[in-house]
């Protein structure tokens, strides 16, 4: 079974969430980042038929 990494940080400017890509982050795997109601989709750049373990880190600024 190969096991792949999926990383993302997560950061709201003016009401809009995206990934943070800059010299200390890279998304890793996932494909975009919506915002439905109260909640934060990250959606995979691939379908997985098991998922291990899932954390999305928002960023604190």
């Amino acid at each position: 079974m190969a096991i792949d990494s999926i990383s993302c940080v997560v950061r709201c400017v003016g009401g809009v969430w995206n990934f943070i890509q800059d010299a200390g982050h890279e998304p890793r795997r996932v494909s975009n980042v919506v915002t439905e109601g109260n909640n934060i989709v990250v959606n995979y750049a691939k379908t997985y038929t098991k998922v291990l373990g899932s954390q999305v880190t928002v960023d604190e600024t």
